[in-house]
C-alpha cells in the first residue's frame, strides 16, 4: 500500500511538472510559430473556412512537419517517459530525477524517426482519443468527432454501422498493438518489429492478457471508490451531524467527490502505461531495462528521510486542503442566490430554419419556427446561374432532393421544380425550394434570420445584393450575415458597420479580440465558459451550433451562452422550462458539479 501511494505522488509530480512544461512553454512557442507562418502568407488568420488553401503551401508544409515533431515530443513527454517511470518502479527503483526521465522520454522518439514510426505517433495522436482508452498525447486526450459530423452519421444507418465497424477495428487493433511503445523503449526494438511482436505477444496469452486487463482496471476504479469514501464520508458524516452546516456537509462532499474524480482522470495516462507495463513484465518475463534506462541519474538521499518529508508534505497538504475545502462549501451555502440563482435571456435558432418542425431551409420550417416562438431561424443561402438566392445548405441538391448540380449550375425557374424531402419525418411531403425574398417576406417582424453566405457563391457580390435586399425588406436591424469565411464578416464589417454580422467556427488560429463581429458562433468544443465570458467581455454575444443531443442541450441550457443553434426545438426550449423550475439543490448539483 505503501508502494502504491508513493507511485500516486511520483506519477502527480511527473504530471504536474510535464503539463507545466507543455502549457508555460512548448504551447506558446507553437502557438507563435504557426501564426508567424500564416502571416507569412499574407494573412492574419486562419479558421475552418479557409485552411486547406494554406495546408497545400510551402507554410502549410512546414506546418505540418512542425506539428509532427510536437507531436513525437509529446510522445516521448507523455508516454515514453511514462514507460521509463513505470519500468523503473516495477525494477525497484523509486528514486531517480524525473528530469532525467522526461530527457530520456524525448531522446528515445529517435526510435521513432522512419515510416512505420510516423504511423505510431499519428495513430497515438489521433486514432486512440477516439477510441477512448486513455492513452494518448495530453492535447488530444478530450479528441473526439465534432457533434455536428456524428449527428450526421448517426441519421445514416450505412454511414453508422460502418462507423461503429471502424471504431471496433480500430479497438482491436489498438489491442494487439498495446506493448509495441514497450518493445521499441525497454527492449530497443525497431517500430515495424516491435509491432509484430506485440500482435504475437497478445495473440499468444490473448484470454489471459484480456482477463488480467480488465482486473486491473476494477482494481483501479475499486481503489478510486474506496479512496473517495475514505476521503470524503468522514468528514461529511461529521459535518452533516451538525445540525449548523447540514447544507454545507452535501456540498462540501460532492466537491471532494469532483476533486478526486478529476485528480485521477489527471492521472489517467501514466496509471494506463502502469498497467500496461506490469502485463509487458508478466508475460515478457526476461524484459530488463536498456542501459540508456538503467543509468538514469539517481537522486540523492535516504529512504527513511524521504519518506518523513512526504509524509509532512502530504499532511500538511490535506490540512489545508480539508480546510479549504470546507470554508468554500460553507461560502457556496450562504451565498447561492448571489452565485447561481440567475436568469440569462438565452436565444433559441432554428437550425436550417426550422430543425426537425418541418424539411430543412424551407418556409414551412420558418413557419413552425414562428409558432414555437423562437428567436431566430437560421438559413442557408446560394447564388443561382440566374443571380437569384435561394434556400440550400450542399453544394449539390443531390441529398435533399436527388437531383446533381450546385445552384450556380440551374436558373431559379428550374430549381423551382425541385422538391426538399423531409428527412426528419419522411411522412411529411415534400417542400419546394425557396427564394432569399420568400423567406425576408415570411420572417417580417415575427422572427429573425441568422443567414449565412453559404457555398463556392458566397463572395462580395452575394453581401452586396443580401445587404441591399434587406435595405428593400427594411430589415436590416432584424436579421443577421454570417459565414464561415472570415473574409466576408470583414468585408460586412469595414463596409456595412450597421448591419449585424456572425463569424462561424469550429477551430481558429486568430485571437477572439482580433475577431470583427457582433456574434461569435462556435462548434460545442470551442463553447468553453472561459471562451463565453470572454466574448462577453469584449461586448458580443456568444451562439452554440449545433446543440442536437440530450447531453449538449442539458449542457448550454444550464450555461450563460446567449444562444442555442439546434434542430431540436422542442426539446432545447423543455430543457430552459425545466433549468427555470430547479429547486436550490438541483441547481446546485447541475451547475457546480455539472450532474
Amino acid at each position: 500500500m505503501i508502494k502504491f501511494f508513493h507511485k500516486l505522488w511520483i506519477f502527480t509530480k511527473y504530471q504536474l511538472i510535464t503539463k507545466t512544461i507543455f502549457v508555460l512553454c512548448i504551447l506558446p512557442i507553437y502557438t507563435e510559430i504557426m501564426l508567424l507562418l500564416i502571416s507569412s502568407t499574407g494573412r492574419i488568420y486562419l479558421s475552418s473556412a479557409d485552411y486547406i488553401p494554406i495546408l497545400f503551401s510551402f507554410q502549410g508544409f512546414l506546418a505540418v512537419i512542425i506539428t509532427l515533431i510536437l507531436a513525437t515530443v509529446l510522445v516521448g513527454i507523455d508516454i515514453n517517459a511514462s514507460i521509463i517511470l513505470t519500468a523503473l518502479m516495477k525494477e525497484g527503483n523509486y528514486h531517480y530525477r524525473l528530469s532525467s526521465v522526461i530527457l530520456e522520454g524525448i531522446k528515445s522518439t529517435t526510435a521513432l524517426w522512419n515510416l512505420s514510426g510516423l504511423f505510431l505517433i499519428l495513430y497515438i495522436a489521433l486514432i486512440l482519443p477516439l477510441i477512448n482508452i486513455g492513452l494518448t498525447i495530453s492535447p488530444m486526450i478530450d479528441f473526439t468527432i465534432p457533434n455536428f459530423i456524428t449527428s450526421t452519421i448517426y441519421s445514416n444507418p450505412s454511414q453508422l454501422y460502418l462507423y461503429i465497424f471502424f471504431l471496433t477495428l480500430f479497438t482491436i487493433f489498438s489491442f494487439f498493438l498495446m506493448f509495441t511503445l514497450h518493445f521499441i523503449i525497454l527492449l530497443r526494438i525497431q517500430p515495424l518489429e516491435a509491432m509484430k511482436q506485440s500482435i504475437s505477444l497478445v495473440k499468444q496469452h490473448f484470454f489471459s492478457i484480456t482477463g488480467s486487463l480488465v482486473i486491473k482496471f476494477l482494481k483501479q476504479f475499486g481503489f478510486f471508490l474506496l479512496t473517495v469514501l475514505f476521503v470524503t464520508l468522514p468528514v461529511v458524516l461529521f459535518v452533516f451531524f451538525t445540525n449548523e452546516f447540514q447544507e454545507t456537509a452535501l456540498i462540501y462532499g460532492f466537491l471532494l467527490f469532483l476533486q478526486m474524480a478529476s485528480f485521477f482522470a489527471f492521472l489517467t495516462i501514466p496509471i494506463t502505461v502502469s498497467i500496461i507495463t506490469d502485463l509487458f513484465y508478466q508475460y515478457q518475463p526476461q524484459t530488463m531495462c536498456n542501459p540508456a534506462i538503467r543509468n538514469i541519474k539517481k537522486r540523492n538521499f535516504t529512504i527513511k528521510r524521504y519518506r518523513f518529508i512526504t509524509f509532512l508534505i502530504g499532511l500538511s497538504f490535506l490540512l489545508v486542503f480539508f480546510f479549504f475545502n470546507f470554508k468554500f462549501a460553507d461560502y457556496l451555502a450562504n451565498n447561492y442566490q448571489k452565485i447561481f440563482d440567475h436568469e440569462y435571456n438565452m436565444m433559441i435558432i432554428a437550425h436550417r430554419a426550422g430543425g426537425d418542425l418541418a424539411a430543412e431551409n424551407s418556409l414551412l420550417g420558418i413557419e413552425k419556427a414562428i409558432e414555437q416562438k423562437v428567436a431566430y431561424s437560421e438559413i442557408d443561402i446560394q447564388r443561382t446561374k440566374d443571380g437569384h438566392y435561394i434556400l440550400n445548405h450542399d453544394e449539390s441538391f443531390k441529398r435533399v432532393s436527388g437531383r446533381k448540380g450546385k445552384s450556380a449550375d440551374f436558373t431559379l425557374e428550374e430549381i423551382k421544380h425541385l422538391l426538399i424531402k423531409d428527412h426528419f419525418d419522411k411522412h411529411r411531403p415534400s417542400q419546394p425550394i425557396a427564394t432569399l425574398e420568400e423567406a425576408l417576406q415570411i420572417a417580417n417582424n415575427r422572427i429573425g434570420l441568422f443567414i449565412e453566405l453559404k457555398g463556392s457563391t458566397a463572395d462580395f457580390q452575394m453581401v452586396d445584393d443580401v445587404i441591399s435586399k434587406l435595405k428593400e425588406y427594411n430589415a436590416l436591424s432584424n436579421h443577421v450575415l454570417i459565414s464561415l469565411d472570415y473574409k466576408l464578416i470583414d468585408y460586412i464589417e469595414t463596409h456595412y458597420p450597421e448591419v449585424q454580422s456572425g463569424y462561424i467556427y469550429f477551430f481558429r488560429i486568430i485571437p477572439l479580440k482580433d475577431i470583427h463581429a457582433d456574434f461569435f458562433l462556435m462548434e460545442e468544443r470551442e463553447a468553453s465558459e472561459e471562451h463565453i465570458q470572454y466574448i462577453h467581455s469584449l461586448g458580443k454575444k456568444a451562439i452554440v451550433w449545433t446543440v442536437n443531443t440530450e447531453e449538449s442541450i442539458h449542457r448550454f441550457v444550464n450555461s450563460n451562452i446567449d444562444g442555442i443553434i439546434t434542430d431540436y426545438v422542442i426539446q432545447v426550449k423543455e430543457g430552459i422550462t425545466y433549468n427555470k423550475q430547479r429547486n436550490k439543490f438541483q441547481i446546485l448539483l447541475e451547475e457546480l458539479f455539472g450532474f
